[in-house]
Order: C-alpha cells, then structure tokens, then sequence
C-alpha cells in the first residue's frame, strides 16, 4: 500500500466520522441484551448497556477489496460513564484504527462498545505506578469479555494537567507466560485526552488505540528508529505506518483469525511490560 494511498484515507477517515455522526443509532449499533445480562451478573458494574457496533460502513466508504484482507480482529471497548469518552469518539477510534492495519491486510470486524458506571467511587482513575486502579476494574469484568482485547475508556486524574506527559495516558498490558491469569493480561488503557493530544502533537495519522493494540498483538515493545512508526520510542516519530515484519508480527497473535484455513503461523516468544 502506498504512501499517496493510505494519507488519501486518512483524509477520507474524517468524511467517515462525520457519517457515523450524521447516521441514525439504529442503523450505526445494535443493542446487546446478553451480554448486558453477563456484566450485571458480575456484580461490580452497574446500569451496563452493551452494544455491537457495525464496522462495514467503515470500509464501504473507503472502497476496499475484500480479497485484500488476510486477517480479522475483532475488540471489545469498555468505557465508563462520566470519562469523557462517547460512542462518537469510540467510532472515530475505530475508524483510525481499521485505517492504520489495512497496510497489514486486517480487517476489523467487529466490536462490542459496553457502557457502564465505574465501580470506584471516584471519577477519575489512578493510573501512576503506584495505583492498582486498572487491575481492580479489568478484575471485575466478566471472563467472557476475555476473547477479546479489552480496551478499557476513562478519564485519568493526569487529565487536568494536560502539560505533564509524565503521567499514563494510554497504555497496554501483555502477558508475561501463558501459565496463570492475570486480570491486567490483553488490556488497553486510554484516557480521553490521549489521542486528541499525540496527534495534535506530533502525527494526524497517528492512533493511540492502534499503538496500544500493537503491544498487545506482536507481544513488542518499542522501536528505536529515526524512522517514522506508530510503534517509535521517540514521540517525535510516532505516525501510522507498520513495516511488512511489524504486519507479520502482528498477524501471529491469538486475537487475529485468517480468512484462510490454510494460514499458519509459528507462535511468538513470550515477552511481558507495561508500555505507553
């Protein structure tokens, strides 16, 4: 996929954005009462409203061949009540997200946006190395949303103070072995001034969300390049592209079916961290 190609898309992507604002509810979701059922039962999140959000007009407006996808991904969001998130700027995230991996011929097939009350009492969420905010939240929520990655929307104390980028403002965790369970395991974590700030920082074509997805995906770190990336170390090179190893990297992972029966892939090493 060219250069020329993919920013054409990415100036297409915003044209999609306001489709999905400018398009009736109905037409844009569906609501999901079992799985509303599912998060009630597990007692620590209230007033759950799940539902599926279609991903196709995604890729209709965008006029790309079928054939040309090898893979599907399919999340689940989380968002909590009160973050600053909303289902327009979930769709927006869904949107630059499909935009960056059709280089890697991923489609994104679907996705499930629940919406629910935080079970802390506060607002906002710890995320500084010494709060365990995440883990008390990702512990909650139902085992059945595990088969996905769960990217996990709220708001961060950090949010108020927009100038220190010290503080987390998205971050993903990814597995340290395959024995045991963590509550923490293949998730993301994105505030709601996150996106709106690298990209105005440093890339249009920037997404945090594909960022993270990424850790999560190719079970990598960062890169340490002075080429442009969505997964450089230096903020300064951060944009949307992904090398053809990075795709393939990324196309081993649990969470990505083949469109093919015929596609395997050798397993990854295992590795484990918390990145930004």
């Amino acid at each position: 996929m060219s250069k020329l190609y993919r920013l054409s898309l990415l100036i297409i992507c915003g044209f999609i954005v306001q489709f999905f604002a400018s398009t009736s509810r109905s037409e844009n979701q569906i609501r999901n009462t079992r799985l509303e059922k599912e998060w009630l039962k597990s007692g620590d999140f209230t007033n759950p409203v799940a539902l599926s959000l279609e991903t196709s007009s995604i890729y209709q407006s965008i006029a790309v061949d079928e054939k040309e996808f090898t893979h599907t991904l399919s999340l689940t969001f989380i968002m909590l009540r009160n973050s600053d998130w909303t289902e327009e700027s979930v769709r927006e995230q869904l949107t630059r997200i499909a935009v960056v991996y059709l280089q890697c011929g991923i489609k994104i097939s679907g996705a499930e946006l629940i919406i629910v009350d935080s079970p802390l009492a506060q607002k906002s969420v710890d995320v500084s190395w010494v709060g365990r905010d995440d883990e008390l939240i990702a512990k909650a929520t139902p085992r059945s949303s595990h088969k996905n990655v769960r990217v996990f929307l709220f708001r961060s104390e950090a949010d108020s103070m927009k100038h220190d980028m010290k503080r987390k403002f998205a971050y993903a965790y990814y597995p340290k072995d395959n024995f045991g369970w963590d509550p923490l395991d293949n998730t993301v974590w994105i505030s709601s001034i996150a996106d709106d700030i690298l990209r105005k920082s440093y890339s249009s074509d920037y997404s945090s969300l594909a960022h993270e997805v990424t850790h999560i995906l190719c079970k990598c770190g960062h890169i340490d390049s002075e080429e442009k990336n969505l997964m450089n170390k230096i903020s300064y090179y951060l944009n949307g592209d992904l090398t053809p190893k990075q795709c393939e990297q990324i196309k081993r992972s649990k969470f990505l079916n083949s469109t093919s029966i015929w596609t395997l892939s050798p397993p990854l090493e295992n590795e484990t961290d918390r990145h930004r």
